[in-house]
């Protein structure tokens, strides 16, 4: 528990959210990623989010074939506030973003680049 100084994890689970993709660093069987995100907000201009997940598996090779400006849809994913104890005795907060799967992939030229989403990992990934 956090009381021990153990740290601790929260998580937030989402579905449904659209996103750009600015960048791709492949590695063996995961990529990092560059996205974005945005909202609107109360007078109605677009708020941009830019996040840095890591995929795995059959969703990093997906990635890996992806354009910078491609869009997509996240079908579902998680962020997750984590805390790791330090060498030097003191708590350190991270933060996790996972992508599960994705879906209605579009080039950044327009054509559709994959008709069906690609599940992002085994059943010991998802969150239900």
């Amino acid at each position: 528990t956090a009381e021990k100084g153990e740290g601790f994890k929260m998580s937030v689970f989402f579905k449904d959210q659209w996103a750009k993709l600015w960048n791709v660093t492949a590695g063996d069987n995961y990529a990092d990623l560059r996205i974005t995100t945005s909202e609107k907000d109360k007078e109605g201009n677009y708020v941009n989010s830019t996040w840095f997940p890591r995929v795995w598996g059959d969703l990093a090779e997906q990635f890996k074939h992806m354009q910078a400006g491609d869009r997509f849809k996240i079908v579902n994913g998680k962020v997750s506030n984590l805390s790791k104890k330090m060498p030097d005795g003191k708590l350190r907060s991270f933060m996790e973003f996972r992508i599960f799967s994705i879906s209605d992939v579009t080039s950044k030229e327009g054509g559709e680049v994959q008709s069906n989403p690609v599940d992002g990992g085994g059943s010991e990934d998802m969150p239900y």
